[in-house]
């Protein structure tokens, strides 16, 4: 069982249960459109060898200690900077889904659309399920996931995106199981 914030009340959920089996090695997505991910490849190399998510790992590693992080350990000074490219999601055991709880304003800028409130199977298709089973991941393993791809839309002079995903956790101490994740991405262009 879980504990996690719910609308400034505390929840207990049966969260294994709820959480999806997680995707094959292979977790690649195929989906096309003018607004979607034509591919997802997971723990891609160009991803984890990005200078910015170096960065930003860099700054996570020490404090993680092989441990998720907590959300306040993310809210001091050395992050201010990485908040603009951040999303957190947190499982919502209503819906089965992994609800975008902050989209940072360099994501918004950069995507031309506001997520926050969004779940994130509403990508649609191959792309919803496949980020869906990426985070359902890393709640399992308590592992960061890096993810990487290219966009197929139109009008965007940006069209690579590098992300890492690593657990997130509300309090500190740690709680026992996870419920949600934060996630860096930046594109390129």
């Amino acid at each position: 069982m879980m504990l996690y914030f719910r609308q400034h009340r505390i929840e207990q959920i049966h969260f294994q249960n709820q959480i999806p089996n997680t995707r094959p090695d292979h977790l690649i997505g195929t989906a096309t459109g003018e607004s979607d991910i034509s591919s997802i490849i997971r723990n891609d190399p160009q991803s984890m060898a990005h200078p910015e998510i170096r960065k930003f790992m860099a700054l996570c590693d020490p404090l993680r200690n092989d441990a998720p992080l907590a959300l306040q350990q993310l809210q001091t000074r050395p992050f201010l900077g990485f908040w603009p490219s951040m999303i957190v999601n947190r499982w919502d055991s209503d819906a089965k889904d992994f609800l975008t709880t902050f989209w940072g304003t360099r994501l918004v800028e950069a995507c031309g659309l506001e997520q926050t409130g969004q779940h994130v199977r509403s990508a649609g298709g191959e792309t919803g399920e496949t980020l869906h089973y990426a985070h359902a991941e890393v709640i399992k393993t308590g592992q960061p996931l890096y993810l990487g791809g290219q966009l197929d839309w139109f009008n965007k002079s940006h069209r690579r995106w590098d992300q890492v995903t690593l657990p997130l956790t509300r309090e500190v101490p740690v709680e026992n199981t996870l419920s949600a994740t934060i996630s860096f991405l930046v594109f390129a262009g």
